[in-house]
């Protein structure tokens, strides 16, 4: 059995067939789905919006594997509903489970580490803010690679391993998002699966074992 982890795909406007379609194949090679936060934007769309796109496509293959739907700061509680089974079998803010000799704890990251957006309540900034936003960080991102994320946001994955050195305890790993900084560091027992934008992909996975990978791919 594998699992797999990925957050940050962040489906809005424009629609991407190209990383439906990506989404899609990925789904369908994994036995497990754990969706880490910010799995839709809800600083451009309202959930009824994102429950009528194109993204739906994804959303019975997702019911089928039995997603598993950890809220992030873009896609939070309160922005959804119940309809959220469209395309989960369980939702909530943390997620726990052992695997191997591993116990997993899931969030999505931005309980210990808060960004721009949530520090100045940016929340709900709506399209004719959010768009341009949007628009530039995929031109920097196109020209930069991910790098642009690592020098921006790099610090954040720092003070989140500061922080749970006094909460985690032996044989746990805490797996987050949130920062778009893929990184695995099984001493500090922390794992970033990354960010799924702009035609990069990045996610864990957890196989047979209860050993625990990160990946990086173009869609």
């Amino acid at each position: 059995m594998s699992t797999l982890v990925i957050s940050d795909t962040h489906l809005c406007e424009p629609f991407d067939q190209k990383k439906c379609d990506y989404l899609m194949r990925l789904f369908q090679k994994h036995d497990q789905i754990i969706l880490n936060g910010d799995f839709w934007e809800g600083y451009w769309y309202n959930f009824e919006e994102f429950l009528n796109s194109k993204w739906a496509a994804l959303f019975p293959l997702l019911k089928e594997k039995n997603a598993l739907y950890i809220y992030g700061n873009h896609d939070r509680e309160t922005y959804s509903d119940s309809r959220r089974e469209a395309f989960c079998a369980w939702s909530g803010w943390r997620f726990e489970q052992t695997y191997g000799d591993t116990h997993y704890i899931f969030e999505h990251g931005n309980r210990l580490a808060l960004k721009f957006d949530e520090k100045h309540h940016m929340q709900r900034v709506g399209r004719l803010l959010f768009t341009p936003a949007y628009f530039l960080e995929m031109g920097i991102v196109r020209i930069f690679g991910l790098s642009f994320f690592h020098a921006m946001f790099g610090k954040l994955n720092r003070q989140i391993k500061r922080l749970l050195k006094s909460e985690l305890k032996p044989g746990e790993v805490f797996v987050c998002g949130h920062t778009h900084v893929r990184e695995l560091s099984l001493h500090n027992q922390f794992v970033n699966t990354g960010v799924n934008k702009y035609g990069f992909s990045e996610y864990g996975v957890i196989d047979e074992q209860g050993a625990i990978s990160v990946h990086t791919k173009r869609y």
